[in-house]
């Protein structure tokens, strides 16, 4: 039997990584401030100036006075839930790039007398990527294997490996990932370091197989007849187990509040998480994972009294049993305080026992006859895909799928 711990790590530098330089622009223009004054009841002159003389489908004509721009915003259908919700960069990017109200993609811009580049760079593309060696990774483990060589039947190998793999978000997720922008904010690509998506904490494998003590020279049957010797004899158990943690997972929220073209947005932490969050718990039709923490419609921000956007608000936050609020949307203009693959915060575990039980027998100078019986999934364990996390969902908490049915094969052949 031999034990052996070592340490493993690497270092990846230079990898793929994807900038998106199309990123909608909501600061340096004034649309972030324009759209928190419109938002609170007021009057935006930026939108006046975009929208003048513009007949707004089912609002009327924007001339500035009787009917501003912003309160046709605020009244327009397709535009008044992303006030309402703080989604500003949802709405610099239908400004950008709608051709309702104009009949030309674009169109509001150049009625405002605006530069083509007001909202992002390069508005004939809807989306480019700058290629460079910009990500990089760190992976750190202890890893211990214990040996067993053929003793008493016996013959098997068990793993362990506890590990942290840091990078960013798509470092290392091969080609597909690290090519696609998905920046929390572009201006700081540093949010986007932490734990990359494949890291498990604890993984543990073992295999073995077993001569199962039956017939001459065994521990069991060992006098028994030879007819008897013929069934017995020559029966193999072999087995693997595997059990893996679960995936890093984020709290993430599908407003729009800082970019809308590759921007992956997190919840805002306000409150305490509860210790140990995180079990599979099976109720009557359902399976919840973050127990004890539920949604509800979020508090109303200053809507400056208007009804049409009270109507058309539909945040939530995520509470604990006592009501407090944990979780909340990022304000207009920001990113979530929360962090992707939010450390401590692991998906449903993965358990796995597959087993084989065969004979072979001899039935001639140099052949056999071998019959063998595979079960795959042997506990015939559920593997629960991750739960919702998008804090606006109403299937929040809840896991939604599974994966993983017990099978049985039975084959045979000549040697």
């Amino acid at each position: 039997m031999t034990l052996e711990v070592s340490y493993v790590g690497s270092k990846g530098a230079k990898l793929w990584g994807t900038t998106q330089l199309n990123e909608i622009n909501i600061f340096e223009n004034g649309i972030l401030d324009a759209f928190n004054v419109t938002r609170a009841g007021g009057d935006a002159p930026l939108f006046d100036r975009i929208l003048r003389g513009r007949n707004v489908t089912g609002v009327g004509i924007v001339n500035g006075t009787t009917l501003t721009g912003s309160e046709a915003l605020r009244r327009f259908t397709t535009t008044n839930q992303w006030i309402a919700n703080g989604e500003a960069a949802s709405l610099a990017n239908w400004l950008n790039s709608t051709n309702a109200l104009t009949g030309v993609n674009g169109g509001l811009l150049r009625n405002g007398n605006l530069p083509e580049n007001f909202i992002v760079v390069n508005p004939q593309f809807g989306s480019l990527g700058l290629l460079g060696n910009t990500d990089n990774s760190i992976y750190h483990s202890m890893q211990a294997q214990l040996r067993k060589r053929l003793s008493h039947g016996f013959t098997g190998q068990f793993s362990y490996t506890w590990s942290k793999n840091l990078g960013n978000s798509a470092a290392g997720n091969g080609p597909a990932s690290d090519t696609t922008a998905n920046n929390r904010d572009p201006r700081n690509r540093q949010l986007q370091r932490g734990l990359i998506g494949f890291h498990r904490t604890h993984q543990f494998n073992t295999h073995g197989t077993w001569a199962l003590p039956f017939g001459p020279g065994r521990a069991l049957l060992a006098g028994s007849p030879s007819w008897v010797h013929r069934i017995v004899e020559g029966w193999d158990l072999s087995g693997i187990f595997s059990w893996t943690s679960g995936a890093p997972l984020s709290f993430s929220s599908t407003r729009r509040t800082i970019g809308s073209r590759s921007n992956s947005n997190t919840a805002d932490l306000v409150g305490a998480v509860p210790q140990n969050l995180g079990a599979v718990l099976v109720g009557d039709g359902f399976v919840e994972y973050f127990e004890g923490l539920s949604t509800q419609r979020a508090p109303l921000p200053n809507l400056g009294g208007h009804a049409r956007l009270t109507g058309r608000f539909t945040n939530q936050v995520v509470v604990d049993r006592s009501g407090n609020i944990v979780l909340r949307n990022p304000e207009p203009g920001t990113t979530g305080t929360t962090a992707l693959n939010l450390p401590g915060i692991e998906g449903p575990s993965r358990l796995g026992l597959d087993m084989a039980l065969s004979k072979r027998v001899r039935i001639g100078e140099g052949k056999s006859f071998t019959i063998r019986a595979d079960a795959i999934n042997f506990l015939n364990t559920p593997q629960w895909n991750n739960p919702t996390t998008d804090i606006n969902s109403g299937n929040f908490g809840r896991i939604t799928g599974a994966s993983g049915s017990r099978t049985f094969t039975l084959n045979a052949r000549i040697d």
